[in-house]
Order: C-alpha cells, then sequence, then structure tokens
C-alpha cells in the first residue's frame, strides 16, 4: 500500500475520463512458401485493451447535497460502482456531494455522509465521512465496486478535504463482510488537502471508509476512485468465405493478406499422398485455385478432392479474417485426414471445414 500526498493542479477532467490502449493488427506482406517450404503462419496476433476510468463522483452526480442511500454511479463500458452511507443513531444517513463548482481535482470535493435530522429528516450542509451527528456516531462511506465491468480492478483512491492533523482510515473487502485496513494516517499540509492511496489489492470488491486517527474536526470526502478494465479476449471467430467466395476473380485482391497465391501448388502446402490422383494428374500438383472448383464425388480421390476445396478456403480465411482455426492447426488436421486413406475420415474433414468456412459470423470481405 502506498500513501502520497496529491500535488494540487489545474485540470479539467470529465466526470469519468477514460483512457484506451490497444495493440492493433498488423501483418507485413509475405512472399508465398515454394514448394519444399512451410506455410507462412499468418494467424493475427492478439488485440490487447486496457482502460483506466477515473470516477470523478461530484461530476457523475451532476451536483451538490443529497444524493440519498444507496446511490448508484455509471460509466458506459465500465459498469457501475454504488455508494452507501451506513445508519448513524439516533437518526438515519444518506450520501452527499460537495464542491461541485471546484475543478477536478480539488481541496474540497467529493463524497461525503449526511446526518438528517429534524422535520422531514432532511440533510444539514454537506458533511463529510468522520463528523459527527451529534451523539458521538460517526457513519461509514462504503464503495460497492461487485457491478463494474468484466476484468476491472480498484487501483487507487482520491481523498480530499484532509485538513492539516485531521485523519482518514480506508479499509477494503472481497466480500463486504470481513474488512482489512488499507490506509490510516493524517493530512500533513495547511494547503495541499488531496490524499492518494495507491495498491488497492486486486480482489478488492467494496471499500469503507471511516473516522480516522485526527484531532478537530476530523473529516473528509473520497474524491475519486480509478480502476482498470482488462476485458475478457473474445471467444474464437466465427467469420468464413467460402471456397466459393475465394475462386472468384474479383476477389483475388483478398488473397494478398493470406500469403498465399491463385497458382500455389497444393502439394507446397500440404502432404498429399500419391494415391490420391483426379483425372490423371497427382491431387498435390493442382494449383489453390483449381482445387476451389473441385466437385464432389463418390471416389476416395474424389472425397480427398473436396477436403482440398474446403481445406484451401480455410487456410485463405485463417489468414485473412476472424477464423476459428490457425493455418497449422488446419494443415494439421487435413494431413491427417488424407493420411488415413479412409474415405469417411476425409468426408467428415471435409465436412467440419465447410462448416467453419460457412460461419455464423459470415464472411466480412469485399
Amino acid at each position: 500500500m502506498l500513501t502520497r500526498i496529491f500535488p494540487k493542479r489545474a485540470a479539467i477532467i470529465l466526470a469519468a475520463s477514460v483512457t484506451l490502449g490497444t495493440a492493433c493488427n498488423e501483418r507485413a506482406p509475405s512472399a508465398p512458401p515454394g514448394p519444399s517450404a512451410s506455410p507462412v503462419e499468418l494467424a493475427p496476433a492478439l488485440s490487447s485493451i486496457v482502460i483506466t476510468t477515473t470516477w470523478d463522483f461530484v461530476a457523475l452526480a451532476g451536483g451538490d447535497g443529497d444524493q440519498g442511500t444507496p446511490k448508484t454511479f455509471t460509466v458506459l463500458g465500465a459498469g457501475s460502482v454504488t455508494a452507501t452511507s451506513t445508519p448513524t443513531s439516533p437518526f438515519p444517513s444518506s450520501v452527499t456531494t460537495k464542491g461541485f463548482s471546484e475543478v477536478y481535482p480539488s481541496n474540497e470535493r467529493g463524497l461525503g455522509i449526511c446526518k438528517k435530522g429534524g422535520v422531514g429528516n432532511t440533510c444539514a450542509g454537506s458533511d463529510e465521512i468522520g463528523t459527527s451527528d451529534g451523539s458521538g456516531q460517526f457513519g461509514s462511506l462504503i464503495l460497492d465496486f461487485t457491478a463494474l465491468a468484466p476484468g476491472s480492478v480498484v487501483t487507487d483512491v482520491l481523498l480530499s478535504s484532509v485538513q492539516l492533523g485531521e485523519g482518514y482510515s480506508v479499509s477494503w473487502s472481497a466480500d463486504g463482510i470481513t474488512y482489512t485496513l488499507l490506509a490510516t494516517g493524517t493530512g500533513a499540509s495547511l494547503l495541499n488537502n488531496m490524499i492518494t492511496i495507491s495498491g488497492v489489492p486486486a480482489t478488492t470488491k467494496f471499500l469503507r471508509f471511516d473516522v480516522g486517527p485526527g484531532a478537530f474536526r476530523n473529516d473528509y470526502v473520497v474524491e475519486s476512485v480509478t480502476t482498470v478494465t482488462t476485458p475478457r479476449p473474445p471467444p474464437p471467430g466465427k467469420q468464413g468465405c467460402t471456397a466459393g467466395y475465394w475462386k472468384q476473380d474479383q476477389h483475388f485482391g483478398s488473397w494478398v493478406a493470406t500469403g498465399y497465391t491463385t497458382g500455389q501448388l497444393l502439394g507446397s502446402v500440404f502432404t498429399v499422398p500419391g494415391i490420391y490422383v483426379l483425372n490423371g494428374t497427382p491431387l498435390g500438383n493442382y494449383t489453390f485455385l483449381q482445387a476451389l472448383s473441385f466437385s464432389s464425388g463418390n471416389t476416395l480421390s474424389e472425397k480427398a478432392a473436396m477436403l482440398m476445396r474446403n481445406g484451401v478456403a480455410a487456410l485463405l480465411n485463417a489468414g485473412s479474417i476472424a477464423y476459428p482455426l490457425t493455418t497449422a492447426q488446419i494443415i494439421s488436421q487435413v494431413n491427417a485426414a488424407l493420411a488415413s486413406g479412409d474415405k469417411t475420415t476425409i468426408a467428415n474433414a471435409a465436412s467440419a471445414l465447410d462448416a467453419l468456412n460457412n460461419g455464423i459470423g459470415g464472411c466480412p470481405l469485399n
């Protein structure tokens, strides 16, 4: 855990400022493999995305004053955070905000606790965490992070209005029942009343803010929290373009990204046993483009030809779109089926690839 004084600075930050970092897929041109070369692996690189969100609660609330309890704050794509104030006796409490007119970050801006009393149990000003309700009771502010977007963790907390000598106490919990002290201390500056608490455990689902060990007017507010979201990787791609698409000359431009060419021989990529002969020509001597026009039949070689047709289309898909198999996987499966010499095995492999080439994600290419 690291607690540090947060230097005051002039800045304009939206209610929830989001920083997005991505690693884009890029594919360099590649020469097609020669007759004795292994195929070039062109499976897309995995993308990484990290989203950092600063939850400026006062801006998200849209103003100062009584926010009720619980109060939920929502940011599109980042999820929700719910703030709750614990009751104080003999009167109830609620979440309150102050400092809406201040520029974030500010010495006097954030979430606090409002003690209610009098006629209608209304709030008596913009009270802070650690302010007594007059009966010696101090409420707690609890932030619930269980509704954050999947893959999110809390990393930092910004406190403000921590005057010189005033105390704060922050605890964390994974279940909302058992809390462990995260940070406690007192303000150390007359001019800078902001303190950043870092090193929040990754398993944190709740933060509780209590009265601290300070002296006179021992109170403070929670200005913001920072969350980092690493979205879960998407499921395997389900896009697919058929052999009928790839064999059309108006689509030859789509071949460039795959690393293969229309004149590439099947035998330069796949291991095609000599038992497979079509119209007097060894199957391995046909080109990729010719294979895409193979038709079905009942002989062993005709079954193998259909496997070649669907295998070539699968290879082209794997090198250019979100396809569920890599080029290495396709080659391995096709070679294994061909090596079996079994009509049923070959036909089943061809049907499986045909289904993927007609994927539910459709063909995204022009």
